[in-house]
């Protein structure tokens, strides 16, 4: 399973070096933001798997991150913060937190809730690829149909969608492997 791109917000340079060393160790891939406005154009630009995001920031709080970001992306958001109070985390998970971590964390702990994030993910992406071939394979159906009954000639829509429910199938058979 390939490892998911994450935007690490942080702005205190201990956590963030804590993260990104934990996460070079175990062969993720990510970027780095130090405040809520670059952070918003990151995941914007870079189209990130996962955040980790700080509430604590500079510039504006992370709860207001997690609600412009929930406004166009569906990213696992997990929080990763000293705010300790159940308010806090209702708050942040209310506002379209996925996961809240609270500092001081271990790395080991960090670790676990990104492979549940992981597991998540790819029962989304074979969800969608799912949807997308019973879509397909329903297309494929009734364009046999009009064929049958004489209504149109969709022979060459008819190879498309062979195409189309061969390349899912393969997508599934690659993850599934």
């Amino acid at each position: 399973m390939n490892k998911p791109r994450i935007l690490v917000v942080e702005d205190d340079n201990s956590v963030k070096n804590l993260i990104t060393t934990t996460l070079k160790a175990h062969d993720y891939h990510f970027l780095t933001a130090e405040n809520g406005e670059v952070a918003i154009l990151e995941a914007a630009s870079h189209n990130p798997e996962i955040m980790l995001l700080d509430l604590g920031l500079p510039d504006i709080d992370g709860i207001e991150v997690i609600k412009r970001v929930r406004t166009w992306s569906q990213m696992p958001i997990i929080v990763i913060s000293a705010r300790s109070e159940d308010v806090d985390k209702i708050e942040a998970l209310d506002a379209g937190a996925d996961d809240y971590l609270t500092k001081p964390f271990s790395v080991e702990e960090l670790l676990a809730r990104l492979r549940v994030t992981r597991r998540r993910l790819q029962m989304m992406k074979s969800d969608a690829l799912n949807e997308e071939l019973v879509a397909a394979k329903k297309e494929l159906f009734n364009l046999r149909f009009q064929n049958a009954t004489n209504q149109l000639d969709n022979t060459s829509r008819i190879k498309e969608v062979r195409r189309n429910i061969a390349r899912i199938q393969s997508v599934i058979t690659e993850k599934a492997e």
